[in-house]
């Protein structure tokens, strides 16, 4: 017997990958979407592989030693597809070698991704003092340690006293005193020396937005403040799971599920630091060569559920009421001790959380937007799979996170697509047709969110659907589909993988239910202050999602106060902006500090008349 076959026998099996040709050994019974995952492959796995969103179609061969179709696969797929071979990789388990197609709109395509922020510019006051040295070299009359030499130095030049020396410092001293004669740049905080770098080495700091989608990274130099790379990436605890409720689920129903979920977090943060180092160097805008290793400084924003994983905290608690995490207060922790490939004497901070999901992400847009000290009133929405919106009057900041789903991201929805190269983004209805733009330009391959959105707004507006997003079967826009009505919007000759693209009723109700989140969120946090919607001055709305929305879309279906277009600001990516702001200053990490202790946090599922409010909020109104 060959050691293939014998491995077969025991229980080990091979997949093979098309078109990739990417093979993997696996133990029989194993789903085809965790083989893919352990190959690397992005499968789409909106839903963590619970079988509900229906975006991880693979094509199996003939008599395919496969399990048969589950309850989902017929709900979602229909006699028709499963007959042709057609499956869902999280519900189909390999029994014996064998073949499998991806198609390519299962396949994670690179998302366009908003980084830029709000630009506003900040004198660097950093947490951490910058000493520029010339450490004396050894002589045979007075071998004096490395380390006393280096102290005897920061004494003399007038900082703050060394402190005892750290082991990590001690452990590369030796080398750093000798790359560059003794020349040296060493960080100095209150506790004394923090970290030393060789002076032909660059300073940098990285500000990170950890997102429940996407994570966004700044590559910043300390010295003069500058921001010299921007780049994100997808998130990529994606694969088990859209949003933070499936997450959380994923680390009670798996014993590893918490590990994995920091584990994957701290890896795409470590791919996005060597990414930003990379862009850096090729800009060529920086004396020395950029790379992790010269990273001393972090901070990191996000949910609190992100900053739990990030830190590799229980999360179970936070998927019930009342959502108490484990700690809301600002931390600072040397960059080893979670495992962040930076420099290994790092200093990380993360500011404080408010309560419940609302995170240091909402504490720093509000920073970044320059609006928590207003004496106007303004309404603040960071967009999102969970939307945080704040209210600022004369009295105060009130704040309230609306579980608006992953509808915005194109998840869930039937023919649904994050924001990547195909996704339809803007829809217009022109007489008896529907005119589709898509990103890139390219032919559509689906929807995303800012599609939906204005989708259901025109829908609305030419009487294809009524208030509360039932079908007008009199529309010559309605069809009948395999799953009942559907309205048409790409038919299969015109789109990217040869099949209809259309919206079903399933998919105007997620819509619904994000917009309504949305706007009970707002109606709550308005009544609570005693304010009218006429009254609010201004509405910044941020947000990868936000930054693309079409603001009369969102008004025309009542996701937003129906306002004059100049009371409205998109302002991008402000969480990512005030991790910026937040790197360079001291001072805006206590004023972050006082900020997240004056927030009055509301709870929506507590409130009384949430879900009357609620209700209500799902009509689409024109």
């Amino acid at each position: 017997m060959s050691s293939r076959e014998m491995k077969l026998d025991t229980g080990m099996v091979r997949i093979a990958f098309q078109p990739s040709g990417c093979r993997i050994a696996t133990v029989s019974g194993t789903t085809v979407l965790a083989c893919a995952q352990k190959a690397g492959l992005g499968l789409n796995a909106d839903c963590g592989g619970m079988g509900s969103c229906g975006r991880c179609r693979i094509q199996v061969q003939p008599n395919a030693p496969v399990s048969p179709p589950s309850e989902p696969e017929f709900e979602l797929m229909g006699a028709g597809e499963l007959s042709a071979g057609l499956r869902l990789a999280c519900q189909t388990r390999v029994f014996g070698s064998t073949s499998v197609y991806l198609p390519a709109d299962s396949v994670s395509t690179t998302q366009r991704l908003q980084v830029e922020g709000q630009g506003t510019v900040i004198d660097p006051d950093p947490p951490t003092t910058l000493c520029e040295l010339s450490v004396p070299g050894v002589t045979s009359e007075l071998p004096r340690p490395d380390w006393e030499r280096l102290a005897e130095e920061v004494k003399e030049s007038g900082f703050a006293e060394p402190g005892p020396p750290r082991l990590p410092i001690l452990q590369s001293l030796n080398d750093l005193l000798r790359i560059d004669d003794g020349r040296v740049t060493v960080g100095l905080r209150n506790d004394g020396i923090s970290w030393v770098l060789a002076r032909n080495r660059p300073v940098l700091g990285l500000a990170v937005d950890v997102g429940t989608t996407k994570i966004a990274g700044y590559l910043v130099e300390l010295r003069s403040g500058k921001t010299l790379a921007s780049a994100a990436k997808m998130n990529s605890q994606i694969a088990l799971g859209e949003d933070v409720m499936t997450r959380i689920a994923c680390t009670i129903e798996r014993e590893d599920g918490l590990a994995i979920l920091h584990e994957c977090v701290l890896e795409t943060i470590n791919d996005l630091a060597v990414d930003l180092c990379k862009e850096a160097s090729k800009a060529g805008d920086i004396t020395g060569t950029p790379e992790p290793g010269c990273i001393v400084e972090c901070v990191m924003v996000g949910n609190t559920v992100m900053h739990h994983f990030l830190l590799n905290l229980p999360v179970a608690q936070l998927g019930m009421a009342p959502f108490v995490p484990v700690v809301s207060r600002d931390l600072d922790f040397k960059a080893d001790r979670i495992g962040l490939h930076l420099n290994e004497n790092a200093n990380v901070h993360l500011p404080p959380n408010v309560a419940g999901f609302v995170g240091s992400d909402h504490v720093s847009v509000l920073l970044a937007s320059g609006v928590s000290t207003s004496s106007e009133t303004v309404l603040v929405l960071d967009v999102g799979t969970n939307t945080e919106i704040s209210l600022i009057t004369r009295n105060g900041i009130t704040t309230c996170s609306a579980a608006s789903g992953p509808a915005f991201e194109g998840a869930h929805i039937q023919c649904g697509m994050r924001a990547a190269e195909g996704a339809i983004e803007r829809i217009r209805i022109r007489g008896r047709s529907i005119e589709c733009t898509t990103v890139g330009g390219c032919a559509p391959t689906g929807i995303c969110g800012s599609g939906i959105l204005d989708a259901v707004a025109q829908f609305r507006l030419h009487n294809v659907i009524d208030r509360h997003g039932g079908l007008n079967a009199d529309s010559p826009f309605v069809t009948r589909g395999v799953y009942g009505p559907e309205i048409l919007l790409v038919p299969a000759a015109r789109t990217g993988h040869g099949r209809d693209i259309v919206v079903g009723r399933r998919d105007i109700g997620k819509v619904q239910l994000a917009k309504g989140a949305i706007r009970s969120g707002i109606h709550i946090l308005l009544d609570a202050a005693r304010v009218s919607p006429d009254e609010i001055e201004k509405i910044l709305i941020g947000g990868a999602f936000g930054m693309y929305l079409d603001i009369d879309s969102a008004m025309s279906i009542g996701m937003l106060p129906r306002l004059p277009a100049n009371r409205f600001r998109q302002i991008g990516n402000a969480a990512g902006a005030g991790a910026v702001r937040l790197l360079l200053s001291r001072s805006l990490r206590k004023d972050a500090a006082s900020l997240a202790g004056r927030i009055r946090h509301l709870e929506l599922a507590g409130t009384p008349g949430f879900r009357s409010t609620f209700i209500n909020a799902l009509r689409l109104e024109t």
